[in-house]
């Protein structure tokens, strides 16, 4: 009996359809994953390099020749 289902064109051309759409869709969200996780390090990247700066001018803040204490949120690059 499935044998001869199977040999019913529409239901055939239905199921590979319905392979073929499943298929689709699991690339996509393999894609969608692929650019989150680049936006991510896209992030993390710049956090690093904020918090580098951001440190950067806190240590200048407390240098002798200066007068006063340096605002740690200004920044002279």
């Amino acid at each position: 009996m499935i044998w001869a289902l199977w040999l019913s064109k529409p239901l055939r051309y239905a199921v590979i359809g319905l392979m073929a759409m499943a298929g689709y869709e699991a690339w996509k969200i393999h894609q969608r994953n692929i650019g989150a996780r680049v936006a991510i390090e896209k992030v993390e990247k710049a956090n690093e390099t904020a918090i580098a700066i951001g440190n950067a001018g806190a240590s200048k803040s407390g240098i002798a020749g200066v007068s006063g204490q340096r605002d740690p949120t200004t920044r002279n690059d």
